[in-house]
């Protein structure tokens, strides 16, 4: 490395960003989403590799051809590794294109799912397989619901669905979104689930999933972004959904509400409806739950508490009593997140 210069760019200089962008344009990559790009320079200072990283995610990776026998792969995985154990992560995934794979493979990590667009692994496997067997050996029944929900907060919609859900289907598993990057957090929201489903005889709280909808599978359900981001990260997402639920004896459905007013979350909705399908797993997309011609969505729930207006007619009992219990005007201006997630 004598000759080079390995360093993380400032993400605030548009100078260096647009030059990474188009390096990474020669390997038909996009620049987006990242907290950190590690670049190394030759001694003319042009970029001859670099990757990226998103929370726990390393991706945007490229290494120019007459440096591919250099090792350099290696040492920018090393230490973008270092920086992910210092933000307290404790699994590394990585998205790279399928010709890439066999470089992680060769430093320990493991493929969850590839295709012949992008290739996702984990330095972490058993996690993986451990979450797996943990799912199928709890499913019981015959005709099964699945509804992966964020509630942030839990409002009518989602108990509307859930009681739908319920009187349809023998069985129904909620796995609430585990990303902490919400209004409310994970316990938070997960308490509003189990305190609203505690009647229901059918229905049962799962553990939520870092394979999930999160910023590991579907970095654009917290953001939004083009749409061919979002169908790219939604056929991930999807796909190892089918994986978790594969060759199990049960006939499985994924519920969904409707999105009217969510265009990242509709393109979702299609993309999961269309791998499903091909892989023998329902999907039922359920029309939204609406007051007075208003559809009750988790963000207008948001929006009402920061703007002081009326809001508790648009949540169960159980939701209120968990909000009552939070700073939430205080944690809003903090965390400035009322609008999104």
């Amino acid at each position: 490395m004598n000759n080079f210069k390995m360093y993380y760019i400032d993400l605030n200089s548009s100078f260096e960003t647009k030059r990474v962008t188009e390096f990474l344009k020669r390997f038909d990559l996009e620049y987006n989403l990242v907290d950190a790009t590690l670049v190394i320079k030759d001694e003319k200072q042009k970029i001859i590799a670099t990757c990226s990283k998103l929370n726990n995610v390393i991706k945007c990776i490229a290494v120019c051809k007459d440096y591919i026998n250099q090792n350099f792969l290696n040492k920018l995985v090393t230490e973008i590794s270092k920086l992910i154990y210092l933000e307290k992560q404790d699994e590394i995934f990585v998205f790279t294109k399928p010709e890439n794979k066999f470089i992680f493979e060769g430093v320990g990590f493991d493929n969850i799912f590839v295709n012949d667009k992008i290739a996702f692994l984990t330095n972490k496997i058993n996690n993986y397989k451990k979450y797996k067997t943990y799912i199928q050996n709890l499913l019981t029944g015959n005709d099964i619901a699945i509804l992966l929900m964020n509630c942030n907060p839990l409002t009518k919609g989602h108990g509307f669905l859930i009681e739908y859900a319920s009187k349809k289907y023998q069985q129904v598993y909620i796995i609430p979104v585990k990303e902490d990057v919400s209004l409310f957090t994970y316990e938070e929201r997960k308490q509003m689930l189990s305190l609203f489903v505690k009647n229901f005889t059918n229905v049962a709280l799962l553990k939520g999933s870092d394979y999930l909808i999160s910023k590991a599978t579907f970095p654009t359900y917290f953001l939004n972004e083009e749409d061919k981001i979002v169908i790219a990260n939604s056929e991930v997402d999807a796909n190892v959904f089918v994986n978790l639920f594969e060759n199990t004896k049960s006939k499985i459905t994924r519920v969904v509400g409707s999105e009217p007013n969510s265009r990242t979350t509709n393109l979702y909705n299609n993309v999961m409806n269309t791998v499903l399908e091909k892989n023998n797993i329902g999907f039922e997309q359920v029309e939204r739950y609406t007051i007075n011609n208003n559809v009750v969505s988790a963000s207008t729930v948001r929006k009402n508490i920061y703007e002081n207006k009326e809001w508790e007619s648009l949540v169960p009992q159980t939701t209120i009593e968990i909000i009552k219990k939070v700073d939430i005007k205080k944690r809003m201006t903090e965390k400035n997140v009322y609008k999104n997630n």
